[in-house]
């Protein structure tokens, strides 16, 4: 494909993923200059990137109002909509579509915007979904193998995207006249701007295991109160209570913006603030964006997947063997609770790590053109990704080998967990290419109790079963026949990619 002059990147919701994709969007508008890049955000969702430079327009779907329409049965008003949308999109002739998104409505448009060439998810008028591209098929991998992935969202979105160069960390611009207003309103519940020791909490979060305790944003604000910071209670319209709460508690120099911003205020005010306090929220990456210290607090998630994406954050980490759950509910919250407000205060006032923390901690590192780095800021943290499986995880989709220390013995183990992936792979090709041969369905048979045996296999063994299901399903198989070669062009292309990583050792 020639150079793409017109670019539309999807990725309809979510404040923070929005937020995520920056460096990529970056990443393409140093690669294509010329290119027009059009953002598809959902209405409501596009405050993450408004004024980004990189985005020369931001096309807003109103999925709420077409949502609606079918709810209330007003199926002409809400087909005409959605029909609108993809009309025009298609109209546009996107030589390049990326759908970062992993929601099943995006791949239905992509489909029906018919750019020339798509990166992501989409869904194929045969009837499937298909993951086109290497990269799409390593993001959708993660989840089946955590452990085997030491990429940051944003570096698995920069790759989707094709791009290398980026100046590090993300990009948020806020006007002078957002700020001025930002100010006004700062000075107006109580805030001195010019203080230098304005610090933001953010209590809530998306679900509840992802937050940390209230009574310790008490013990830490009371902390911090002493030392001359002010405070600034951030969050939606549903958290003023508990902000007001927390508030009440901390007492003299603690103020409340929850409830009364909306997001590109709630990121304005941060234009004042020294430093950021949050669990895993829209806010992290935005204090991150605008190069705030941001004190980023973990349990259910993985800073390393989602963490503050910059220089020189710290990240706290509970302790609890089961990190990271993904839970959106969780009833001893064990691991936020280990996380001390002692700790936290520590590190802020202080810039150091106390002895002996009840948690893990961490310093986050972006380098110009380089990946996000979690570095352990304590003996014995523990390590949220398999050093020698991530390596080869990482060889087997392009990267150069790498000389990141890792244990001679755990390589070996991943070897051979790949070998015996490609021994049974290997079978699996040769009893479709003898069913294409003679059409014996037994052959087929044969190939389905490979993948049974697959389903099996543990390390890193896990990893590449996930990816060649992914990849096989993205195979179209109205005919049959030409589905089972595709079948085995698949096998024989993954054995080969993890051939030629594990041949790097």
């Amino acid at each position: 494909m020639s150079k793409p002059h017109n670019i539309l990147v999807i990725l309809p919701n979510n404040l923070g993923d929005i937020i995520m994709t920056t460096p990529a969007l970056e990443g393409l508008k140093s690669k294509y200059p010329d290119s027009q890049v059009t953002f598809f955000a959902e209405e409501g969702f596009e405050g993450s990137i408004i004024n980004n430079p990189h985005i020369d327009s931001i096309f807003l779907f109103r999925r709420r109002l077409i949502r609606d329409s079918f709810r209330k049965g007003e199926w002409k008003a809400g087909s005409r909509e959605f029909l609108g949308v993809t009309d025009q999109l298609r109209n546009n002739e996107f030589d390049l579509l990326i759908n970062l998104s992993q929601h099943s409505y995006t791949s239905n448009l992509v489909l029906l915007i018919n750019a020339k060439s798509v990166v992501g998810c989409n869904f194929l008028r045969e009837g499937n979904y298909s993951l086109a591209g290497e990269w799409t098929q390593y993001l959708y991998a993660i989840p089946f193998a955590r452990r085997y992935n030491l990429l940051h969202v944003s570096d698995v979105y920069r790759r989707m995207a094709g791009v290398n160069s980026h100046i590090g960390g993300y990009t948020i611009r806020i006007t002078d006249s957002e700020k001025k207003e930002a100010g006004e309103y700062l000075l107006s519940i109580g805030v001195d701007i010019s203080s230098g020791k304005i610090i933001a909490f953010q209590p809530g979060a998306a679900f509840s295991a992802k937050r940390w305790p209230a009574e310790h944003f008490v013990r830490l604000g009371r902390m911090l109160m002493q030392k001359g910071w002010q405070v600034i209670i951030s969050g939606a319209p549903a958290e003023k209570e508990q902000a007001v709460n927390i508030q009440k508690a901390i007492g003299e120099n603690c103020c409340i913006s929850a409830g009364d911003t909306n997001f590109r205020r709630a990121v304005a005010n941060l234009s004042f603030v020294q430093a950021c306090v949050t669990g895993d929220t829209a806010l992290m990456h935005a204090a991150s964006a605008l190069g705030v210290k941001t004190y980023a607090l973990f349990g259910a998630t993985s800073p390393l997947e989602t963490g503050p994406y910059g220089e020189d954050h710290f990240v706290f980490s509970g302790a609890c063997a089961e990190r990271p759950c993904f839970c959106d509910t969780c009833k001893s919250m064990l691991c936020m609770k280990s996380i001390l407000p002692e700790t936290v205060f520590s590190c802020i006032e202080n810039g150091t790590v106390p002895d002996r923390p009840k948690c893990d901690i961490y310093k986050t590192s972006v380098k110009q053109n380089d990946d996000y780095t979690l570095i352990p800021a304590v003996p014995d943290a523990l390590s949220y990704y398999n050093t020698a499986g991530a390596l080869l995880a990482k060889r087997a989709f392009g990267d150069n080998c790498f000389s990141e220390d890792f244990s001679p013995e755990d390589m070996d183990t991943c070897i051979k967990e790949s070998q015996q992936f490609i021994k049974i792979v290997a079978r699996m090709e040769r009893n479709l290419n003898a069913f294409l041969e003679n059409r014996s369905i037994e052959l087929v048979r044969d190939f389905e109790k490979g993948k049974d045996e697959l389903s099996i296999l543990s390390g890193i063994g896990c990893f590449w079963s996930a990816l060649l299901n992914l990849k096989l399903n993205s195979i179209q198989m109205l005919d049959a026949i030409e589905g089972a070669r595709a079948s085995a062009e698949v096998c024989s292309g993954i054995i080969k990619q993890i051939q030629k990583a594990i041949s790097c050792n």
